[in-house]
C-alpha cells in the first residue's frame, strides 16, 4: 500500500520548500520506517538543540491519517486495482479533511523562503550530532549529491552514480541528487526530466509515450533509477520563474503513477493529485517544472525492512 498522503497549507506563499521536504521524508520506505520505529514523539524527546527533529515530529504527527483516511485508502487503491477506478483520486477532499499546517516546519526551519537541498542538509547533520543512536544511524544512512549541469550537457542519473561510486557512497540506503541548472526552456525541460524519468512498472503503451531520449541504449541510471540498485522516492521541481517548489512522489502501490503535491495548486491549474510518470514530462514542460532534488532510496534495504 502507498502511504496516506494529506496537502500542506501554504497562506503566505513561503513554505512550499519544507513541505516538499517533508512529502519527500515521508514517502520514502526507509525513512518512514526508521523515524516511526524509534524517532516520533512517542518515543523520543528531542533535546532542545534539536529543534528540526522536534518540528519533523509535530508535523509527522499531524499529517498522520486517522484509521477512516486508511480504511478510504484501502477501499478507492482495491478499486484502482480492480479497474473499477483506474484514474480516481485516491483521497476524495471530504475524505482527507483539513490542510496540513506548516507552522512546525517553519518554528524548526526558521521563517521565510529557503532553499529545500538546505534544509535536507541542515536536518541530516542536526540528526548526525544528536545523542539519540537512532537519529545518528538515520543520519548515517542519508548522503547528498550536489550535481552541476555542464555546458551543453543535461545532468543524468549517469552522471549522479559515477559520482556515487568515487565517493564510495553507492551503498548508502537514501541519496538524494541536488541538481542545479540554469533556467531552461520547454523542451530542455521535458528532456531533463525524461532522462531522470522511473520507468518501472510503466505498461508499454506509457513506455511508448516516453520522450524518445528514454528509447535510446543506455546505462540502467539513464532510465529513472540510480545504478541498479537504487529507485526513485521523489522529484522535487522548482518553478523559476515564481520561485516556487512542487513535487511528484513515487506511489508504492503502483509504480507507475505518482501522487502531485503543490501547496498553491492554483499555480498548476489541471494537473490532477496523481498522474502517471509518462505525464511529468509534458506536465513539467507545460508548468516550467525543473527538476531540482530527487530522492532515492536502496531497493535492498527496503526489501530487508518489509520481510
Amino acid at each position: 500500500m502507498s502511504f496516506p498522503h494529506r496537502d500542506f497549507s501554504n497562506p503566505d506563499a513561503k513554505t512550499c520548500w519544507l513541505s516538499c521536504l517533508f512529502q519527500a521524508l515521508w514517502h520514502s520506505t526507509v525513512f518512514h520506517a526508521v523515524f516511526e520505529k524509534d524517532l516520533v514523539a512517542e518515543k523520543y524527546q528531542p533535546a532542545l538543540d534539536e529543534a528540526l527533529l522536534t518540528a519533523l515530529q509535530q508535523t509527522w504527527g499531524q499529517y498522520k491519517a486517522d484509521d477512516c483516511n486508511n480504511m478510504q485508502e484501502e477501499v478507492v487503491e482495491a478499486e484502482v486495482q480492480s479497474g473499477g477506478r483506474e484514474h480516481a483520486d485516491p483521497k476524495p477532499e471530504s475524505i482527507v479533511g483539513a490542510l496540513v499546517p506548516a507552522d512546525g516546519l517553519v518554528g524548526g526551519f526558521g521563517e521565510g523562503y529557503g532553499d529545500m537541498s538546505e534544509a535536507l542538509a541542515c536536518l541530516q547533520s542536526e540528526l548526525s550530532d544528536s545523542t539519540n543512536l537512532a537519529a545518528i544511524a538515520l543520519s548515517d544512512r542519508m548522503v547528498l549529491l550536489p550535481l552541476l549541469a555542464t555546458e551543453g550537457v543535461l545532468p543524468s542519473p549517469a552522471m549522479a552514480w559515477k559520482q556515487a561510486l568515487e565517493w564510495q557512497v553507492n551503498t548508502a540506503a537514501l541519496i538524494s541528487v541536488d541538481i542545479t541548472v540554469p533556467q531552461l526552456t520547454r523542451e530542455n525541460i521535458e528532456s531533463l526530466v525524461g532522462l531522470w524519468l522511473p520507468t518501472h512498472g510503466a505498461t508499454a503503451d506509457q513506455e511508448n509515450a516516453l520522450p524518445d531520449i528514454l528509447n535510446t541504449p543506455s546505462d540502467a541510471s539513464e532510465k529513472g533509477s540510480l545504478g541498479s540498485s537504487h529507485k526513485m522516492v521523489a522529484l522535487v521541481c522548482y518553478m523559476f520563474h515564481l520561485q516556487h517548489y512542487v513535487a511528484f512522489c513515487q506511489r508504492q502501490s503502483n509504480p507507475a503513477r505518482c501522487c502531485f503535491f503543490n501547496d498553491l495548486p492554483e499555480l498548476t491549474n489541471g494537473v490532477p493529485k496523481e498522474v502517471d510518470w509518462a505525464q511529468v514530462p509534458q506536465i513539467c514542460g507545460q508548468y516550467s517544472l525543473t527538476p531540482r532534488l530527487v530522492l532515492y532510496e536502496s531497493a535492498e534495504t527496503v526489501g530487508e525492512m518489509m520481510q
